[in-house]
């Protein structure tokens, strides 16, 4: 919970949410561990906020302010705070506070291990050197991560020849924005959570089935069905196949286990891989908002540096593993979804250069044994990357 600058910043909004939440709390009555709080923000009212909640029973804890000065973000103070709650509520939840016992090292959750991986390929340890800029997005079944870690945040230049275009100066709204950091997409996965795809505007206009549709009977013209689950959301008219792409993601959602076995399913699947990438990185890259005079710059700008993308996650280690050839064509596919996009130029996502997590090792040895032995760490992800020809 945040809200309001140090010394004289907003107060009334974080006491009036305080009081809200602490109040409502006790209609929570599935969460076996209640609503635990950590409160960033206005230290001016730190000792209230902390009153608020303790005398409603609330697990509550205070960590500085995450913005302790407009546009000044401070957000290593919450790090500890929420590495010790997820290891309160989630670990011991799951055991592993027993695991920890036999452990020389503290516990880290997976996306953390990860974060610190690509921050150590980013930049590099000792004598070797890392690659530099990157954004790094982790694919899952129920949510999509997101990583980013670059050097600097360079003003968006309009990349064509548009003459009124060109001669507009870009203003950053942002300037303090963070270089470093990590983001969950909750929402979007490609299992538990495929369904929420419907809610999305390019689904809402039919684009996303009529995209599908049109691709599948380009790359499959003499497709007969093969006698599995597929061909119930198949339908062929007048010599075209079309996907009821509704009943499709709900039955995706239905049975998250069951993992497409098929080229055309997994074809299918990589465009809404692709989908679920353009709108995690829509969300958490900069993106510019054209007047007639300027463009407006609001977060990072991966676009016009040199910045690698690294693809991680479960469905890029098995493409990888079967190592044929549609699958790699399908990973293609997916890689667009979180590249540079002609038609959403506003959008400063990366250009052109992917890393693929081929051995899914990001967190193991990056995040893990980056720990122990960063250099070697370094070394062994380099090694085992692999790059993707687009």
């Amino acid at each position: 919970m945040s809200g309001g600058v140090n010394e004289g910043g907003d107060a009334e909004t974080v006491l009036h949410n305080a009081k809200v939440l602490a109040e409502s709390a006790k209609f929570a009555t599935y969460a076996k561990y209640g609503i635990p709080i950590i409160y960033a923000g206005n230290e001016d009212v730190t000792e209230q906020i902390l009153d608020i909640f303790q005398n409603h029973h609330i697990d509550v804890r205070a960590t500085g302010n995450i913005m302790p000065e407009v546009n000044k973000y401070n957000i290593d103070v919450v790090n500890e705070a929420i590495r010790e709650l997820f290891q309160t509520v989630v670990i011991r939840g799951k055991g592993f506070d027993v695991v920890e016992e036999y452990m020389s090292t503290k516990f880290i959750p997976t996306p953390r291990a990860a974060f610190l991986g690509i921050n150590l390929l980013a930049r590099g340890y000792g004598e070797e050197e890392g690659i530099g800029n990157i954004v790094a997005l982790d694919i899952g079944g129920c949510t999509t991560d997101f990583f980013a870690n670059v050097r600097s945040n360079p003003l968006y230049l309009y990349p064509w020849n548009d003459p009124k275009k060109k001669v507009k100066r870009t203003i950053l709204k942002t300037p303090n924005y963070p270089l470093a950091y990590r983001r969950v997409e909750g929402k979007y996965g490609l299992a538990y959570n495929a369904e929420n795809l419907m809610e999305l505007e390019k689904f809402r206009s039919g684009k996303m089935e009529k995209e599908i549709s049109d691709c599948f009977n380009q790359k499959y013209p003499n497709f007969q069905g093969n006698g599995d689950h597929l061909d119930q959301f198949l339908i062929r008219q007048e010599g075209r196949w079309y996907i009821k792409l509704s009943e499709y993601l709900k039955w995706i959602h239905n049975n998250p286990h069951i993992m497409p076995k098929t080229e055309e399913e997994n074809f299918i699947g990589s465009i809404l891989a692709k989908e679920t990438l353009a709108i995690a990185t829509a969300n958490n890259v900069g993106r510019v908002k054209e007047t007639d005079v300027y463009f407006l710059q609001e977060g990072v700008n991966f676009f016009t540096q040199d910045c690698t993308l690294v693809l991680v996650g479960g469905t890029v280690y098995h493409k990888c593993k079967e190592n044929r050839k549609y699958l790699w064509e399908d990973l293609k596919t997916i890689a667009k979804g979180a590249l540079f996009n002609p038609e959403e130029y506003t959008v400063l996502r990366p250009d052109k250069k992917v890393l693929l997590d081929a051995s899914y090792i990001l967190s193991t040895v990056g995040g893990l044994y980056g720990r122990l032995d960063p250099e070697r760490a370094i070394r062994i992800l380099k090694e085992n990357f692999k790059p993707l020809e687009l």
